[in-house]
């Protein structure tokens, strides 16, 4: 995840909960080593996470954004931070020399007993960030945590630990430490937030990860639950109502381009239709009419294209391509109304299929 990846704590090598003192340290440092091809050695920037850009533009972006109090919580949402000495310090050790496994080891240990103390607070921020970050390796490290997980329990865990941590009074400790300055931003608005940032980096990505994330956010329970999958199913919606009413005035004026103008609108909402199946189920009102009409305009599209076609006396095979865009619809289409009409029209269309078969027969 770019989250993790490109954190601006990351580039200038440094605990999310620094002081203002240790970041100018930091920049003296940088400022030393830039130009050279040594590396700043003995800071935060985790090297067994990949490559990273530490350009001098790059490295002063990330400074001027850890300036403003809100960027650094947003920031430090996917970074560690130093709560502990006596556990923290200890699993820092380890990520430096690379040891993912030992360091997830000891903040899991501290995580058993499910609750979140002033203690052990940033064992389930940290482990949670390490879980983000395994996802974000690029190449798998042999007998780390990446390869005993799948990336399914990954992405849950990671979820469970961080959401259990902001929405627990030891937050406001949190935001403090790493503001420097009394931050107003509440649990709620915290973890819609952070889930907003995963979601936007796996949108148009990979449809099973997007899944993955959607069914783990539904499994779990946390105060913002209702209110980020309420969001997220609206988005879901507003985007199939856009691909459907384009369609729509493109097949208006493109009768004969009705069978590609459908396949197209299959395409680009099928994962969308897909997830918001699963966060507001099957059975819903929501899900049911975006689904009809989703199937009732492919079906329009299959209608047109197949009338324009016949009463040109096309010779090409417009039915058969008329008859797939319809059976695709009435796979998607729910309501008893909708099915109703796609079985009607399905029947036309298999009659003059038959037609068509007994008339070439005739010819031979």
């Amino acid at each position: 995840m770019k989250s993790v990846l490109d954190n601006p704590f990351r580039v200038v090598g440094l605990l999310s909960g620094a002081s203002a003192d240790e970041q100018d340290r930091q920049i003296k440092r940088f400022r030393q080593y830039a130009g050279s091809k040594e590396v700043i050695e003995d800071d935060f920037s985790f090297p067994f996470l990949g490559n990273l850009n530490r350009s001098v533009e790059n490295f002063n972006s990330a400074t001027s954004r850890l300036n403003f109090a809100s960027d650094r919580i947003e920031a430090s949402l996917f970074w560690f931070v130093l709560g502990s000495q006596m556990t923290d310090e200890p699993a820092f050790d380890a990520l430096k020399e690379g040891k993912f496994d030992t360091a997830a080891k000891i903040w899991n240990e501290i995580t058993q007993s499910g609750m979140v103390t002033r203690t052990n607070y940033s064992a389930y921020h940290n482990l949670s960030t390490l879980y983000l970050s395994g996802i974000s390796i690029e190449k798998p490290i042999p007998g780390t945590l990446q390869i005993e997980l799948s990336s399914e329990d990954i992405i849950f865990r990671a979820l469970f630990l961080k959401l259990k941590f902001l929405e627990s009074d030891f937050f406001s400790e949190f935001k403090y430490l790493v503001a420097n300055e009394i931050c107003h931003l509440s649990n709620a608005d915290a973890q819609l937030m952070f889930l907003g940032q995963i979601l936007s980096e796996i949108e148009g990505g990979n449809s099973n990860a997007r899944k993955n994330f959607i069914e783990s956010v539904i499994n779990l329970d946390f105060i913002s639950k209702v209110r980020f999958l309420s969001d997220f199913a609206e988005r879901l919606n507003s985007r199939i109502k856009y691909q459907i009413e384009r369609t729509t005035a493109k097949r208006r004026n493109e009768k004969h381009l009705g069978d590609d103008l459908g396949e197209c609108l299959f395409k680009d909402t099928k994962e969308d239709l897909c997830v918001f199946k699963v966060v507001r189920g099957a059975s819903s009102w929501e899900y049911i009419s975006s689904a009809d009409n989703l199937a009732n305009e492919m079906l329009q599209c299959s209608i047109d294209y197949y009338n324009f076609y016949r009463n040109n006396n096309s010779g090409h095979n417009f039915v058969g391509r008329a008859l797939s865009l319809a059976n695709k619809a009435f796979e998607i289409a729910v309501g008893t109304v909708v099915r109703e009409r796609i079985s009607d029209t399905l029947n036309v269309y298999e009659k003059m299929k038959d037609y068509e078969i007994s008339n070439a027969i005739e010819i031979l």
